[in-house]
């Protein structure tokens, strides 16, 4: 890989996605048996924030660190993009005025926030019913 593009690897950790031994699955199968505990207590686990408080409950797992990170949306900072009217929303025209952005406050994304694409429909081909 270093060779390829120029990046130094320094480590590379594997966990088999199906085998569910490895630590991460551990601790997730940890942390999923204090929130059940935390809610079995009638406490609301909903947000985030909640998530967090649920995973600090009970002296949490250790080497475990839960966070309540807000992203910035840098990239509108510098950018303002307009959506064209168009039928599959896939062109966006970007405008670029740093002054304006720069004096803008960061602006922080909604959860779930995506660009609407509406999928074409798709067939098999000819060669591949052929095929078939």
């Amino acid at each position: 890989i270093s060779e390829k593009t120029g990046i130094v690897v320094k480590r590379c950790d594997f966990c088999d996605p199906q085998g569910g031994k490895g630590r991460c699955d551990r601790c997730a199968a940890i942390i999923k048996s204090i929130i059940r505990r935390y809610l079995n207590e009638n406490h609301n686990v909903t947000t985030a924030s909640e998530f967090v408080e649920a995973c600090h409950s009970y002296k949490g797992v250790k080497g475990v660190h839960a966070f309540d990170c807000r992203i910035e949306d840098t990239a509108m900072k510098m950018y303002h993009s307009k959506l064209e009217e168009v039928e599959n929303r896939r062109i966006i025209s970007i405008d670029m005025n740093l002054t304006e952005a720069i004096a803008d406050e960061t602006n922080l994304l909604p959860k779930g926030w995506a660009l609407p694409i509406r999928k074409p429909n798709t067939g098999f081909s000819d060669k591949q019913h052929g095929y078939l």
